[in-house]
This record gives C-alpha cells, structure tokens and sequence, in this order.
C-alpha cells in the first residue's frame, strides 16, 4: 500500500499510535469484531473494502474514511477520499499533444479503480479532440504486480509502438512495456511517447535502479 507510509507519518506527527488491521483479520467476523471494539475510527484502503469484508465493517460504529478508491461507493456509509487524475492528465497532454501522434494506445487493468481511470484518460483525450487507436485490458497473473503480466500481453503490440503514445494506468505496467520495447530496440522518449501514472518511483519503487518513467502523480501525501 503505497500509501500507508504518508498516513502513518501523518499519525505520528499528530500524535497518534495507530492500530494496523489487516485484511485478514477483517474477513473473520469475531476476530473483526474484537479488532474493531473501541475503535474511535478507521481509515481503510480500497483494497480492505470489498464484498467479504463488507459485513463485519457495516458493525462499525466510528467514523470510518476509505481511500485509494478512484470512484464514489455507493451504499457504503462512509467518507471517501479519491484523487482527481485530471488535474495531471490536462498537464501532461498540454506537453505532450496527443493529437500529433499516429496511433494512441491504452493500456489498462480489468478492476473498478482501473476501468475508471480508463475512462478519465478517454474523457481527457476527448477534450482534446483525441481518442485511443488501441486499447489492451490486462489481468495479472497471480501474484504479479502487473509488471510480467504485462511484459507478455504487450508483445503483440510492439510492432504498433514507433510514433505512438502509450497511455498506462499503472506504473506496474510501464515497467513490464519499457522492459519489453528496450528488447526490441525502441526507447520511449525517443522512438514514442509512454505516460504512465501513479508515481510508484516517488515511493521509493525502483526496479531497475533508476527512474525513467513519466508518471502522474497520485499526490499521496495528501491524500493521506
């Protein structure tokens, strides 16, 4: 959870000790119970939040805030804070015109969060008179952030590459793409154009030692 780190700064500079509850613990309705009791609030990432967990957080009588979701819930009775991907995408296509390019390519996940910064990126292209030539939904494999996963399905894609802008909903897959295009001999920035977004080299992920992606920023600090 990238964004775990900046809440629990944020706790301890407060002054607060916070409580970690995991997942798990959230899925077994008397441990939940227990691990909830005198809770005075809760902060739970989209991930915490889903049909299994659901029931036992329904029992909760704080004030419970749900983050890292990209969409409103509807029907959960809770405050939620999402970030605008927007604010970034109107910056980075005011530098890069997507309009100048041959082909514009959308690389994007299978769940809610990412189906709906799909259809962010599609709503900001459209307000510059642009749509996506390509669109490759991705699932990952279990237990794969998302970078293998996309290094396989984006092969057939390569050869679409030269003068497209890629568009990635998550830096995982970017990492996967730039891995797969450096085989085949073409550098973004230089070749194409990749846009990635969550920012993952800002929290301190570098797989390959070095950053290189060109990122929108999930502004994590303050969302937390």
């Amino acid at each position: 959870n990238l964004y775990a780190p900046h809440a629990l700064a944020e706790f301890a500079r407060l002054g607060y000790e916070p409580e970690l509850i995991s997942w798990r613990e959230l899925l077994d309705p008397a441990l939940a119970e227990r691990r909830l009791d005198g809770l005075d609030g809760l902060l739970i990432s989209r991930g915490h939040m889903e049909q299994d967990t659901q029931p036992q957080l329904r029992k909760f009588s704080g004030v419970m805030v749900c983050y890292e979701h990209e969409h409103r819930l509807d029907g959960t009775s809770c405050h939620q804070v999402y970030p605008d991907w927007k604010i970034g995408l109107r910056q980075a296509f005011s530098a890069l015109h997507p309009e100048c390019y041959d082909r514009i390519i959308l690389v994007h996940a299978s769940h809610c969060n990412a189906l709906d910064r799909r259809q962010c990126v599609l709503d900001t292209l459209a307000e510059h008179g642009c749509s996506v030539t390509g669109e490759l939904q991705i699932r990952n494999a279990p237990g794969d952030s998302g970078q293998l996963s996309a290094y396989q399905s984006f092969s057939s894609w390569v050869g679409q590459c030269r003068s497209a802008l890629i568009l990635s909903t998550s830096d995982y897959f970017s990492f996967g793409i730039v891995e797969l295009l450096r085989e085949n001999g073409l550098e973004p920035g230089r070749d194409l154009s990749l846009l990635s977004m969550d920012n993952v080299e800002g929290a301190g992920i570098h797989p390959y030692h070095e950053p290189f992606l060109t990122t929108i920023d999930g502004v994590m600090p303050s969302l937390a």
